[in-house]
């Protein structure tokens, strides 16, 4: 897995070579705009601030974009290392 966190946005992208990445910049100020979709962008989000919810196992790990609004944006699910 790889974490980022620079754009002020949320996104996740398809695993490449069996590697997921997110992108995870919403912990405070200001979001960011999406100006470009890279083509394996699966999950986008740039309307709710929030934080992520890592859950690592021996073999996996699980996510979960959880949203300061309750009634707001949610991402979650589970992949398996490498």
């Amino acid at each position: 897995m790889v974490l980022n966190s620079h754009d002020h946005i949320y996104e996740r992208f398809a695993a490449q070579d069996g590697i997921t990445q997110l992108i995870v910049g919403t912990g405070g100020r200001s979001l960011y705009s999406i100006k470009n979709i890279n083509k394996n962008s699966q999950v986008r989000n740039n309307k709710n601030f929030g934080v992520l919810k890592l859950i690592l196992h021996k073999e996996s790990f699980d996510w979960e974009f959880i949203s300061i609004d309750a009634s707001g944006f949610k991402d979650l699910g589970s992949a398996s290392c490498n």
